[in-house]
C-alpha cells in the first residue's frame, strides 16, 4: 500500500514539476500570457457546458415531474367516475331503466378516455424510439378528411358542433399514411372543439398551393398567443394560460401531430392570437412516386 502512495505521488508530482521547470526556463513572457489567455478560454467553455448539461437534465427532470403529474390526474378523473358508477349500478341506485343506461354510457365514455391517453403515450413512446413506420398509399385527400370528419361525429354526439367542409376539386393523390393522417385530423379537430366556448364553429379547407395540398383547419376559440406558437409542438409543453389551464390533456397531440407531418415530408404552421381563434394549416408534399414503408 505504501508503495502505491509513493508511486502514485512520483507519478503526479514529477509531471507537475517538470512542466513547471518548462515553465520557468523555456516559455517567455508573451508565451506566458497566451497561456493564460488559453486557460481562461477553457475554464470559461468548461463552465459553460457543464451548466448547459446541467439546466437540460433539470428540465427532462421538471418534463417528467409534469408528465407523471398529468397522467396521474387524467387517469385519475375517469378512473374515479367508472368506480363511482359502478357502485351506484351494483347497489342498484338508480330510479329507472334511462338513468341506468345513462351511468353505463358514462363508463364507456371514460373507458374510451382511458384508451385515447394510453394510445397517446405509446405513440409518444414511438416517437422517442423512433419505431414509427408509415404505410404510404396513393389517397385521395379530401376522402381521408370526410373520413376523419365522420369519425370526429361519432365521437361529438353531445357536443353541438358545427363543421362545414369547403373540399377543392380536382386535387391530385398523394401518397400517405391514411391511418396516421386520420390521425392527425382527429387530433386537431378535437382540439378545435375542445379550445372554443359558446357556439362552436370548425371549418375546414382544402386546396392545392405550389406543390403542396394544403388542409386548414379554423376554429372560433380561445386562441393561442404568438409567443406559443413553436412551443405548442413541444412534446409535453401546454400553455400556462388562465383561458385553458381547466382544458384536459397532457401535451402530446401537437407534438404527435408535428411529427407525422414532418415524417410525410410536409410542414405544419398556426396562425391564432387570444380572442381570434385558431387555424392550423397543414401542407403535404405531392410526390409522383413514394415508398411504401417509410420509417422515421
Amino acid at each position: 500500500m505504501k508503495r502505491f502512495i509513493i508511486v502514485y505521488i512520483l507519478f503526479i508530482l514529477l509531471p507537475g514539476g517538470l512542466l513547471c521547470f518548462i515553465c520557468i526556463n523555456l516559455i517567455t513572457p508573451k508565451v506566458y500570457i497566451w497561456v493564460a489567455i488559453l486557460l481562461i478560454a477553457i475554464i470559461i467553455m468548461t463552465t459553460t457546458v457543464v451548466f448547459v448539461i446541467t439546466r437540460r437534465r433539470m428540465k427532462l427532470s421538471e418534463q417528467k415531474s409534469d408528465l407523471v403529474s398529468n397522467i396521474s390526474h387524467e387517469l385519475r378523473t375517469p378512473l374515479t367516475a367508472i368506480n363511482m358508477f359502478t357502485q351506484m349500478l351494483i347497489s342498484n341506485i338508480y330510479e329507472s331503466s334511462a338513468e341506468k343506461q345513462e351511468y353505463l354510457n358514462i363508463i364507456q365514455e371514460e373507458c374510451n378516455r382511458l384508451i385515447d391517453l394510453i394510445d397517446k403515450v405509446l405513440d409518444f413512446s414511438r416517437i422517442e424510439k423512433r419505431r414509427n413506420e408509415l404505410y404510404l398509399e396513393q389517397e385521395s385527400i379530401n376522402d381521408v378528411i370526410l373520413y376523419a370528419v365522420q369519425i370526429f361525429k361519432t365521437q361529438q354526439i353531445e357536443n353541438s358542433c358545427e363543421i362545414t367542409v369547403n373540399l377543392a376539386n380536382d386535387l391530385p393523390k398523394i401518397f400517405v399514411d391514411k391511418d396516421a393522417i386520420t390521425t392527425v385530423l382527429l387530433n386537431l379537430l378535437s382540439n378545435a372543439e375542445k379550445y372554443s366556448t359558446g357556439e362552436k364553429k370548425i371549418i375546414i379547407n382544402s386546396e392545392m398551393i405550389k406543390n403542396y395540398i394544403a388542409i386548414e383547419i379554423i376554429d372560433n376559440g380561445i386562441g393561442i398567443h404568438p409567443k406559443y406558437h413553436k412551443k405548442i409542438f413541444k412534446p409535453f409543453y401546454r400553455v400556462n394560460d388562465p383561458l385553458s389551464k381547466d382544458i384536459k390533456g397532457i401535451g402530446l397531440g401537437l407534438a404527435y401531430v408535428k411529427h407525422i407531418v414532418t415524417g410525410h415530408k410536409g410542414k405544419i404552421k398556426v396562425q391564432s392570437e387570444i380572442g381570434h381563434g385558431s387555424k392550423f394549416t397543414i401542407l403535404l408534399p405531392c410526390f409522383k412516386r413514394g415508398a411504401k414503408w417509410l420509417k422515421f
